[in-house]
C-alpha cells in the first residue's frame, strides 16, 4: 500500500477582506479598518472550493491542521478527518506568530505539503519558517496574489495535490518565486513589487500563477496614444471607473487629474468623484449614472482580468454593469507574453448567474486591438456563451 501524502492545511482567516472595501491588504491595522468598512470574510469560502475537489480522492492523503478558523474548521465542514496540531494559537484575531507556530509544528510532524489559503503575506510568513526545505502551495485567497506559490484558482488545487500524490517519490518541484509589494515606494512613488525569497512547489506549471510582471513598458507609445484617444472622445455625463494599474492610470494622467493607481477611480466629465472606490461605492455609482463604463487593465506575467487586487469589481458590479461595458487595455507586449493568450477571471461565488464571453478584445493602441480567450474556473463552464 502506498504512503499517504501528508498534507498541512493552514488558513488566514483574514486574508482577502480588504478587497470589496477598496483596501489592498489585510495586514496590520488594515484589518480593523476592514471590520469597519463593513467587510466579511472570504478566504474561508475560497479554501472550501479547493478542498470539495479533494473529497473523491481522500485514501490519498493525511491531514493535519489546527482545530477551527486556522484550518479544521473547514475540514470538517466537508467531512473530512484530520490530525490536530497542538499549539498555542488561541488568538482571537490572528497574526502572523499563528501562521508561523502552526508551520512550525507542521514540520515537526513530518508533512509533505503546506497547502495554505491566503495572500502574498501569508507566503511570506510561511516562508520566512520553512524556506525551500518544504512544499508550500498556496490556495489564492488574499487581495493581492503576485507569488508563483498560488493555484489559478481555487478549483486547480485538487488537480495539483492529486497528481502530487500518486507521484510523489518520483515527483520534481519547481522553483517559486515569493513576491510581495515593497514597504518602500520607487522612484515614480508606486509601491513595486519585491523578492523575499525562493520557494518550492508542485511542478504543475499549467495550474500554478506566474509571478507578478511589474515596471513600465520599454513601449508605452502606442498604450499612451490610446488612452490620450479614450480621454479625447469620453462623452459628458458618462461614468469612467478607471481600474487599478499602470495600463489604466494612462487615462488619468492624460486627463491631468490625480488617482489612487492601485484602486478603482470614478470619473465624470474630467473629474475625479470618488478614488479608491469600494464595491458599495461602485454599485452606488451604477445606479446614479445610465451611461458608464469600466476601463480595465490586464497583470503583467499573469493575465489576470478580475480577482486579483481588483476585488471591489465583485460579481455584483458585474452583474450589475455588463460585460459589454467594460473596455480592456494592455499593451501589445504584455499581451504577448500571455502564452495563450488566455485572459483569467476569478470572481467570488455567488447567487449571480453570470454568463461570461468567450472572447474578449483587448485595446493595445488606436485602431489596434487583440482578441483574447477569457478563463473562469470550472464551476461556471456550465453557463459560458460563444
Amino acid at each position: 500500500m502506498s504512503t499517504k501524502l501528508k498534507v498541512g492545511l493552514i488558513v488566514n482567516p483574514i486574508s482577502g477582506m480588504g478587497g470589496k472595501v477598496g483596501l489592498h491588504g489585510t495586514d496590520r491595522e488594515s484589518f480593523r479598518t476592514a471590520i469597519g468598512l463593513g467587510a466579511r470574510p472570504t478566504s474561508g469560502e475560497r479554501t472550501i472550493r479547493a478542498l470539495r475537489g479533494l473529497v473523491r480522492d481522500l485514501e490519498l492523503f493525511d491531514f493535519y491542521a489546527v482545530k477551527g478558523v486556522l484550518g479544521g474548521d473547514y475540514l470538517e465542514a466537508l467531512g473530512i478527518t484530520y490530525q490536530n496540531l497542538t499549539t498555542d494559537t488561541v488568538h482571537e484575531i490572528t497574526s502572523a506568530y499563528d501562521t508561523q507556530v502552526t508551520v512550525s509544528a507542521m514540520i515537526e510532524a513530518g508533512i509533505d505539503l503546506i497547502l495554505f489559503s491566503g495572500g502574498d503575506g501569508t507566503a511570506r510568513d510561511i516562508f520566512c519558517v520553512v524556506g525551500d526545505s518544504s512544499l508550500i502551495l498556496g490556495i489564492p485567497s488574499g487581495v493581492k496574489m503576485r507569488s508563483e506559490v498560488f493555484g489559478i484558482y481555487p478549483e486547480s488545487i485538487p488537480e495539483i495535490m492529486v497528481g502530487l500524490a500518486k507521484n510523489f517519490q518520483g515527483h520534481q518541484s519547481d522553483s517559486a518565486e515569493i513576491l510581495d509589494v515593497s514597504e518602500t515606494l520607487d522612484t515614480l512613488g508606486l509601491w513595486s513589487t519585491e523578492l523575499f525569497g525562493v520557494a518550492k512547489t508542485p511542478r504543475t506549471r499549467r495550474l500554478i500563477q506566474n509571478g507578478k510582471i511589474s515596471g513600465q513598458s520599454h513601449s508605452e507609445v502606442g498604450l499612451r496614444e490610446l488612452a490620450r484617444e479614450i480621454v479625447t472622445e469620453m462623452i459628458p455625463g458618462k461614468l469612467y471607473l478607471i481600474g487599478p494599474g499602470r495600463s489604466a492610470h494612462l487615462l488619468l494622467e492624460e486627463r491631468g487629474v490625480k488617482g489612487s493607481f492601485v484602486g478603482v477611480d470614478a470619473l465624470v466629465d474630467g473629474v475625479v468623484l470618488k478614488t479608491d472606490c469600494s464595491e458599495v461605492e461602485i454599485l452606488s455609482l451604477l445606479e446614479r449614472y445610465e451611461k458608464r463604463e469600466l476601463i480595465l487593465g490586464v497583470i503583467g506575467g499573469q493575465g489576470f482580468l478580475l480577482g486579483r487586487g481588483n476585488q471591489q469589481i465583485s460579481t455584483a458590479v458585474i452583474s450589475a454593469l455588463g460585460f459589454g461595458a467594460i473596455k480592456v487595455i494592455a499593451s501589445a507586449q504584455k499581451i504577448g507574453a500571455l502564452i495563450p493568450a488566455t485572459l483569467h477571471v476569478d470572481l467570488e461565488v455567488s447567487g449571480e448567474h453570470m454568463v461570461f464571453p468567450r472572447y474578449i478584445q483587448v485595446h493595445t493602441a488606436p485602431n489596434r486591438t487583440i482578441l483574447c480567450s477569457i478563463e473562469v474556473p470550472a464551476r461556471h463552464e456550465a453557463i459560458m456563451v460563444m
